[in-house]
């Protein structure tokens, strides 16, 4: 838990503030309200198999999972994953649109997790593990009804793969001219909205 003021470095205090109590500082204002990150997993089927990744480091070691990782602070979501599929697998992809979103939170930390669609733009030869081994350990495209002989996969990425197929992707980015201009200048700013 935070104990000093990001933006000044004075020691934080518990005040009842905006409903609730929070760790506010006394001597610029700055309210905390979590440390918060961004992730990101690809749902990409080729052949009627789903690809996944195996992880080699430790606290995940061994766990199959859909292949992804965290947002950049000046990345899109949707750039983000297809980053990441790339780093992890080798494979060039592309998104089709969005699945779903899966939140984790506790006292300490918030946690969103997005799930894209995806479709396979370049060659499966290309496959292979990323990171030289470091952190991925195997690349494999698996039938759904065979997850089981794999080993321990992730209940998120089970559950997403056993719900969803990239066809049923019912959220799309919305075209860059037709993205709302926010009120504050972002590097990214994206919307992803029905099918229309």
């Amino acid at each position: 838990m935070d104990k000093f003021c990001s933006q000044c470095g004075t020691m934080l205090v518990s005040k009842f503030e905006g409903g609730r109590d929070r760790l506010v500082c006394p001597e610029c204002g700055h309210i905390v309200f979590g440390n918060f990150s961004l992730s990101v997993g690809g749902l990409l089927f080729h052949d009627g198999r789903v690809l996944l990744v195996q992880h080699s480091q430790e606290h995940n070691k061994d766990l199959w999972t859909l292949p992804g990782g965290y947002v950049e602070t000046d990345e899109a979501p949707d750039a983000a994953v297809v980053r990441e599929v790339l780093e992890e697998t080798g494979l060039h992809t592309r998104v089709v649109g969005l699945l779903g979103f899966w939140h984790l939170s506790d006292r300490e930390q918030h946690e969103a997790y997005c799930v894209f669609s995806l479709e396979l733009t370049g060659l499966l030869d290309e496959m292979k593990p990323g990171g030289d081994g470091y952190e991925i350990q195997r690349v494999q495209f698996v039938c759904p009804d065979r997850l089981d002989l794999l080993g321990e996969i992730g209940p998120v990425a089970r559950w997403f793969v056993e719900h969803y197929r990239p066809e049923e992707a019912t959220l799309l980015r919305v075209p860059d001219a037709e993205q709302p201009i926010p009120r504050r200048r972002y590097t990214t700013s994206v919307i992803f909205g029905p099918r229309v």
